[in-house]
């Protein structure tokens, strides 16, 4: 009998993970944005969560916590209870740049949060002067990034002009706290990418020069560890220092 523990406290626990799973979401949903309203972050949040209430069922709100370039609203996801009702949007400040150029930022970029989907992309450039592309007054001569973005297709990307592995490039995620269970995850990303693809969602984000994505949890986890890594590159090798 005491051999069957060990098993029967597996199953157990498997089949409350899955019970959690198929009533998830029980209550609203809270993406916290790490910015103050009205910036990108912000826009780029609700139009997630406004179309997000759908597929799960349930209201999705946004919660704006800003300060410290972004790490205030990251540190209380990092330590919200990881029952996937507290989300995080993740962008280059507070999930990539912070934590190296600020020893002291209060969580790991990789360790501290369950990933969900990588909402979109940009190349910097688009993200800047997206509203203004048409006019006379304006010459895209190159985007910031490794391809030609479809936004532009007939702008060439920086690295065809020959300069090797030039990219910059905006992005949002989707985060939770560490351990959020495997099914909620999924349940979340299931809901969040069938968002980011919907033709209306498309609309707006190609409106602020924005390329919807939509990605495995293990896509955006590489995704933010290969943005560390340069950001990290430069930072230390110009002894870039806070102010």
């Amino acid at each position: 009998m005491n051999r069957l523990l060990p098993y029967l406290a597996a199953c157990a626990a498997l089949a409350t993970t899955t019970a959690m799973a198929q009533h998830f979401p029980a209550k609203p949903v809270r993406i916290v944005v790490p910015f103050a309203p009205g910036g990108a972050n912000d826009v780029i949040a609700r139009v997630v969560a406004q179309r997000l209430a759908e597929p799960l069922g349930q209201q999705v709100l946004v919660d704006n916590r800003g300060g410290a370039g972004g790490a205030i609203g990251a540190d209380l996801v990092a330590k919200a209870p990881p029952d996937g009702y507290t989300l995080l949007l993740a962008n280059p400040g507070p999930n990539a740049i912070n934590p190296v150029l600020q020893p002291k930022t209060p969580y790991d970029p990789i360790r501290d949060f369950s990933m969900i989907t990588l909402v979109a992309v940009s190349p910097q450039v688009l993200g800047s002067i997206q509203p203004m592309l048409g006019s006379q007054h304006i010459r895209v001569i190159g985007v910031a990034a490794a391809a030609r973005t479809s936004l532009l297709p007939g702008v060439p990307a920086i690295a065809e002009s020959g300069v090797a592995d030039f990219e910059v490039v905006n992005w949002f995620g989707i985060v939770g706290p560490a351990s959020v269970q495997r099914p909620v995850v999924e349940r979340l990303n299931r809901a969040i990418n069938q968002v980011v693809n919907s033709a209306d969602s498309k609309e707006r984000f190609a409106g602020m020069g924005f390329v919807p994505r939509g990605t495995t949890p293990e896509e955006l986890d590489r995704h933010i560890r290969s943005e560390i890594a340069p950001w990290d590159t430069v930072i230390r090798s110009q002894n870039i220092k806070p102010e």
